[in-house]
């Protein structure tokens, strides 16, 4: 947290008084705002700019500094607090010590000491004020608890007087990811659909995944989707940021490729479990701006196979959306005896993705630990990454019915 202190000056004329903050034996006022500095640039992703000489760019400063009331934050936003601390007795006070702490509420090991001066107390002629500001940086959702511990002596006193006073504001994600993938050889597809979950509009600015070690991703498209306006694109310009009504959503679709391919790198790709984080720039409309980098981007294990296995023998990667493509899948029998399953479809469940034909699809007997393979055409109705989902098997022998998750994916254009 980055720490600024003042010395004691004479209060500007009209200062509000905040209700509450002195009681009828203390002298000292204590007022805590929030200053939102408005950006003007959407939030950069990576280290900042740097000028030939090697040093860092210089930032312009604020033009417009707003006192606002500790209300709503999103995160990724730093959180910049000012404290007054103002003398309204009729004598000096001395001694005068402040401790500012901030907090996730409910977790006692996240406090974090924002300013503290009781290594050089002052003290403050009446009229006169003391005040400092703080910064943090808001990095998880939560409700955050800043407290401010005040003490002082008294004129004419010789024992200290003590006070507190705490402040809570929820922070919360500005973004809901929801996504999915597909591999393809050694690399992968992955879809990531973003959602503003605020109650106002939002801007996504930028966006960057960063991958586990071993694999790299870059963006393929970034299609606008209900709710969201914009032209796609990775890089942070202004030009790129796409506005989110509330509830709207913008999905986002990277290629994930792995930086050795030698070896068996398309059983590296399949197990594993996790991709990397997925960070967001946002900027609001009236000016604030931020990160949220704490979007991970996790696989489902495997299924644990059973008596039936279904495999995609083949099914294109990429389709037209309306063209009938074929699916080719491969039942196997892991059980000691012999089936006759069926391949039915569930079209409740099957989203864009339609079949030709029968939703029922007798195979034929299968011996134990044989196999047969079964074509369909289906096709696509909607552009966009859909996944082969609402398709099981059905053994007539044993009445057992053996469900699969995503088969597979396809990209329809």
């Amino acid at each position: 947290a980055r720490l600024s202190r003042r010395r004691p000056r004479r209060a500007a004329p009209g200062l509000a008084r905040p209700a509450g903050a002195m009681a009828a034996d203390e002298s000292l006022v204590l007022k805590v705002m929030r200053l939102r500095r408005p950006a003007l640039e959407p939030p950069r992703l990576g280290p900042p700019p740097m000028e030939v000489s090697g040093g860092f760019e210089s930032v312009e400063m604020p033009k417009l500094l707003l006192p606002m009331a500790l209300v709503q934050s999103l995160v990724g936003e730093p959180f910049n607090g000012y404290l007054h601390l103002s003398n309204q007795g009729s004598g000096p006070v001395s001694n005068v010590t402040l401790r500012v702490e901030i907090k996730i509420d409910a977790e006692s090991n996240s406090t974090c000491v924002l300013f503290n001066n009781a290594s050089s107390p002052t003290s403050i002629a009446p009229g006169d004020f003391f005040d400092a500001t703080v910064d943090y940086a808001l990095a998880v959702a939560g409700t955050y608890v800043l407290g401010c511990f005040v003490s002082y002596v008294p004129y004419g006193a010789s024992e200290p007087v003590t006070f507190r006073r705490s402040y809570r504001f929820p922070a919360m994600q500005p973004f809901a990811v929801v996504h999915r993938a597909v591999q393809l050889g050694a690399e992968m597809l992955l879809e990531c659909t973003v959602e503003n979950v605020t109650k106002s509009d939002i801007y996504l600015a930028s966006w960057k995944l960063d991958c586990v070690e071993g694999y790299q991703a870059s963006i393929v498209d970034a299609l606008t989707t209900e709710g969201g306006e914009g032209s796609g694109g990775c890089a942070p310009s202004r030009s790129r940021m796409h506005r989110l009504r509330p509830q709207g959503g913008q999905t986002l679709v990277f290629r994930v490729f792995p930086t050795d391919t030698s070896g068996d790198a398309v059983s590296r790709t399949r197990a594993l479990e996790r991709v990397g984080a997925l960070s967001l720039g946002w900027h609001t409309p009236d000016g604030s701006s931020g990160c949220a980098e704490a979007h991970q981007i996790r696989l489902r294990p495997a299924p644990i196979g059973a008596a039936l296995d279904l495999r995609v023998a083949s099914c294109p990667s990429k389709v037209r959306v309306e063209e009938p493509f074929e699916f080719e899948v491969e039942v196997v029998n892991r059980a000691a005896r012999a089936a006759e399953p069926s391949l039915v479809f569930d079209t409740r469940l099957m989203g864009g993705v339609r079949v030709h034909g029968a939703t029922s699809r007798a195979i034929g007997r299968i011996e134990p630990n044989a196999s047969a393979r079964l074509s369909v055409d289906l096709l696509v109705s909607s552009p966009g990454l859909h996944g082969l989902t609402g398709i099981w098997l059905f053994d007539t022998v044993s009445n057992a019915r053996t469900e699969f998750g995503t088969l597979c994916e396809v990209v329809a254009f």
